[in-house]
């Protein structure tokens, strides 16, 4: 069945005498903007991971397969709770691998997990068949007052074993008027940005801006925060051993004081 017809059926599907619609909103599912709410138009194709056979487990995008968290259910009231739509290989993709031109970039703060991200994201896209990606030099301003550089498979392989960001990383720069024209003009299509609260507000209005001008570029936010304060997400990648390595110093700390006389320590930890 086509993209176009599974939408069709779920939203007149009926689960359990009530309809997708009413189902989900029961469920509160939190929506994710999708390409097709301003392609009209969209074209898709089949998953060539799922027809290789590389990946075993298909979501479904219609009606959509819900992760239920935070439910609290109390007898004789009606259970509180709410929906995230489940992550994973979909069916049908939006592009085709061969016209996909890809960015990643990392804003704000280091966080432990960085380069493993980025590495990720490379070897992800290049198993689908995508053979150009950038990285974007320190954050959003690199965008447009930057050097691209083309990252593969290769040249990523060993930068999980290191500190920081092997792209750089800033805060500030964000314009999304600059950064959409400077997408436009290389032709990239999609864009993972890697940040926290506020580099994913501006995520949010390069998508805005991306829908404004009706063009078919998907915006891709990675939660990143050593404070772990993104919400949705139970814990952000890097959390955990930014709390271990902080301990390792607190408790040196307290050596440090409880062997002087009158000792007193002052510890102070961002976030």
């Amino acid at each position: 069945m086509s993209f176009a017809m599974r939408r069709a059926a779920a939203a007149t599907a009926v689960v359990c005498g009530r309809t997708m619609q009413s189902y989900c909103e029961e469920r509160k599912l939190a929506e994710v903007p999708h390409l097709r709410e301003w392609q009209k138009n969209l074209a898709v194709m089949a998953n060539p991971m799922v027809a290789a056979g590389k990946t075993t487990e298909v979501v479904s995008v219609d009606p959509p397969e819900m992760v239920l968290r935070d439910i609290v259910e109390v007898e004789g009231k009606e259970a509180k709770g709410r929906a995230l739509r489940r992550a994973g290989a979909a069916g049908e993709i939006c592009w085709d691998p061969s016209e996909v031109r890809a960015a990643i970039v990392t804003c704000g703060g280091l966080s432990p997990g960085l380069n493993n991200v980025v590495k990720g994201v490379v070897g992800a896209l290049w198993s689908y068949g995508v053979k150009t990606v950038y990285g974007i030099p320190f954050g959003y301003r690199g965008f447009y007052a930057g050097d691209y550089k083309q990252l593969t498979p290769e040249n990523v392989s060993l930068i999980h074993h290191e500190g920081g960001s092997a792209l750089g990383s800033s805060r500030g720069g964000f314009d999304e008027k600059r950064i959409m024209d400077s997408l436009e003009m290389r032709g990239i299509n999609q864009v993972y940005i890697v940040g926290g609260d506020g580099t994913h507000r501006g995520a949010y209005k390069l998508h805005e801006e991306a829908m404004r001008r009706g063009k078919k570029i998907a915006i891709i936010g990675v939660p990143k925060t050593i404070d772990n304060d993104i919400g949705v997400i139970d814990r952000s990648f890097g959390f955990k051993t930014c709390i271990e390595e902080a301990c390792k110093v607190i408790e040196c700390a307290r050596i440090e004081a409880a062997s002087a006389p009158n000792g007193v320590c002052v510890v102070k930890l961002m976030g």
